[in-house]
């Protein structure tokens, strides 16, 4: 098995800092993968090096990448093509302007009048364009079929009949199995060939499908690599990310994803 590991030392993570940036590795002009910290973020710049960050990064009109010095803090770039960083999520309202939510993990979204709202955890829109946000730092959130927010400590999904269920561990996943049922986890989950859904029992842990439609876990971020293997961040909220030789690229270095039964 062919396994890059990149190699970086390892911080601290707040425990109500749910998932690891979804943006925190990024693939320079040479091809090369460079992953910033846990929760921390990565982008490319006009120059086609990458910048890493504590937080979310995004490049500005002129090309610089700017970044939230808040381990998984937001970023947004405002109507006049400046960045604006914060603690948690960030969006732009209606004039142009970006507002950041000053809780760390904590979410944004604009509402039906165009305004920013901000919260301790993810927000959502309901039908009548209201913004509710999960009280859980971290916490996640979904429109059901009535059109209501529906929080959790954890992620959320929406079933086959329209209910809405969320984790009940901070960072945890959930995805609809082949039923149409919700199956949450303490770590993240992924669907296999079955439609069984399989979740990482680590909270900030990891879920991928290999290329025999399994899924495999681990205490980290995991992808599968070009040969169908699935590998994973050996540090838990570390990330992992496939390089220009479709090879894994880990924080705190690599390791073969576990399979777990449910």
């Amino acid at each position: 098995m062919n396994v890059s590991i990149f190699v970086l030392s390892v911080i601290a993570v707040p425990f109500f800092i749910a998932t690891a940036n979804a943006d925190s590795c990024a693939i320079d002009s040479r091809g090369q993968v460079v992953c910033a910290p846990p929760v921390g973020g990565a982008a490319v710049d006009s120059t086609g090096r990458v910048v890493t960050g504590r937080g979310e990064c995004v490049r500005d009109d002129m090309g610089q990448v700017v970044c939230s010095d808040s381990p998984g803090g937001g970023a947004a770039v405002d109507a006049m093509g400046r960045v604006v960083t914060g603690r948690g999520d960030c969006a732009r309202d209606n004039m142009g302007r970006v507002i950041c939510s000053d809780s760390p993990g904590g979410g944004a979204a604009v509402d039906g009048m165009g305004r920013v709202v901000t919260g301790r955890g993810k927000c959502a829109k309901d039908d009548m364009g209201q913004v509710i946000c999960s009280a859980s730092p971290g916490g996640g959130a979904a429109v059901d079929a009535m059109g209501q927010v529906v929080t959790g400590r954890g992620d959320c999904a929406r079933d086959d009949i329209g209910q809405v269920i969320c984790s009940d561990s901070p960072g945890g996943g959930a995805v609809v199995d082949g039923m149409g049922q919700v199956v949450t986890g303490r770590g993240k989950c992924a669907r296999d060939q079955m439609g069984q859904v399989i979740c990482s029992d680590n909270p900030g842990g990891g879920a991928a499908v290999d290329g025999m439609g399994r899924v495999l876990t681990g205490v980290g971020q995991c992808v599968r690599d070009n040969m169908g293997h699935v590998i994973c961040s050996s540090q838990p909220y570390g990330s992992a990310a496939i390089n220009g030789m479709g090879q894994a690229v880990c924080q705190g270095g690599c390791v073969p994803g576990q399979l777990t039964t449910r």
